[in-house]
């Protein structure tokens, strides 16, 4: 009996013990129901915004302001909000810089130049020079004022020389006179001359008195025009010191090729001027061989221009001037062809530089407008062209304060339009630009243009 009660008090315990071991009820989740962390995004990381240079302005060697001159360059955007401004000087280099999202593609550059200068009314009169160019494009690069190193190594002087030249035909020795030249290859040789009749008044001679005598031996040309509208030349070497030439128009030979200019209708002032150059000898700055210079000319049958073969270029300028109107014609190549146009149609709606407009009726490349004032009274002058081609004037120029306090005879608010010149045939206006300040020119390389401009008055 007693190992029955023991068997049985070892088998409770047994239950006992094993029950308080069962495991608790938990609160697991159904695989199904559990959800995965999301991986945490990365923030993004903000742009980084760099200064980037936008424009560099040097001035070069060629430029040599005055004494008291001071110069300032402003940047405007293509609405006209100020970019940036500085003054420089000579051997300046002026960096300019902004954060790169807030650069634009282009800006407009104005230069302006303030000079105060002796006067025998004023104490001091005050000139305001600005220049403005659109449109210039982002990173560019400017050299001014890009003259290069010019060569004026010409030949000195020596001495002196006489000329003659008699049996000229006609009376009027006035018109003789303007209608005679003597040169060498880089210039007109300046002297007083004389034109007398001979003794039996059918003829005239002409004598040159104080011609320069060059170091180097030249060889000159002296062209020749009549009373009949003959143009004629002859070259000759160089004399001896204060030698005394003789010739007769008789010797004189004719060009080898002629045009001859428009008859010019009835004008206010007009002005032609004709040179030869030859390849390899002569430079950019050289004035060439004079053929024919006219000035004023009230002579209304055509009036001849010469060629000759040896003459590789043709400097031309051609300058007549209207009531309203004036045209001019400049070349440096082939010979020139010169139509005079007829007056074109202008309407300028808004004359304020802030709004300009304009239109006309001539097919145009690029244009100068300008604006001016001279008060004569307080001894100032202010003067501003805009350059542009039909379709980039600049929106609402200004100057700013910070300048115009410095100078309160500016009175840029006041300034009256003046007219505006376009350009018919000439380089396109960002050529216009890059030769202007970002080409360097070369002193001996002679370049090939022509320029036709039509000029208002209004």
């Amino acid at each position: 009996m007693k190992s029955l009660n023991f068997i049985l008090l070892f088998l409770l315990s047994f239950i006992v013990i094993n029950c308080s071991k069962d495991p608790s009820p938990t609160n697991e989740l159904d695989p199904e129901d559990v959800v995965e962390p999301t991986p945490e995004e990365p923030t993004p990381e903000e742009p980084v915004l760099t200064q980037e240079v936008y424009f560099t302005f040097t001035t070069d060697e060629s430029f040599q302001p005055e004494v008291g001159q001071k110069d300032w360059l402003i940047l405007h955007d293509g609405e006209g909000e100020l970019l940036d401004f500085r003054s420089f000087d000579k051997g300046d280099q002026l960096v300019f810089d902004k954060r790169s999202d807030s650069i634009p593609d282009s800006f407009s550059v104005t230069l302006l130049k303030v000079r105060f200068l002796e006067s025998d009314r004023c104490d001091e009169y005050a000139e305001h020079y600005l220049q403005t160019y659109p449109e210039i494009g982002k990173g560019s690069i400017w050299s001014y004022p890009n003259q290069g190193m010019v060569d004026n190594d010409t030949p000195g002087t020596i001495g002196e020389f006489k000329l003659k030249v008699a049996d000229i035909p006609g009376t009027d020795g006035f018109r003789l006179f303007d209608s005679s030249f003597v040169s060498v290859p880089w210039r007109r040789v300046s002297a007083s001359a004389i034109a007398e009749k001979n003794t039996a008044n059918t003829a005239l001679q002409i004598e040159f008195s104080g011609l320069d005598l060059y170091d180097e031996d030249a060889k000159y040309l002296v062209s020749i025009m009549d009373e009949e509208l003959n143009l004629k030349y002859k070259f000759f070497e160089s004399p001896m010191i204060d030698e005394t030439l003789n010739f007769s128009f008789d010797e004189f030979q004719e060009y080898d090729s002629y045009a001859y200019l428009p008859a010019y209708p009835p004008n206010r002032f007009n002005v032609f001027s004709l040179s030869g150059q030859v390849k390899g000898e002569n430079r950019t700055n050289d004035s060439g061989y004079v053929i024919q210079e006219i000035l004023n000319t009230d002579i209304q049958d055509p009036i001849p221009i010469g060629f000759l073969d040896e003459f590789d270029y043709y400097k031309t300028n051609f300058i007549i001037s209207f009531e309203n109107f004036g045209y001019q014609y400049l070349g440096y190549g082939p010979k020139p062809q010169i139509e005079i146009p007829s007056e074109p149609a202008l309407s300028v709606s808004n004359t304020q530089i802030a709004d300009f407009e304009m239109s006309t009726d001539v097919n145009y490349i690029r244009k100068i407008n300008t604006w001016g004032s001279n008060y004569a009274e307080i001894c100032a002058n202010t003067r501003w062209v805009v350059h542009s081609d039909q379709n980039n004037f600049p929106k609402n120029l200004k100057v700013p304060e910070t300048i115009t306090e410095q100078y309160d005879l500016m009175k840029i608010d006041e300034l009256e339009f003046q007219g505006p010149t376009l350009y018919l045939q000439a380089e396109s206006y960002h050529d216009f630009v890059s030769s202007q300040f970002i080409v360097p020119p070369s002193p001996n390389e002679i370049k090939e243009y022509t320029i036709e401009s039509i000029s208002f008055t209004y």
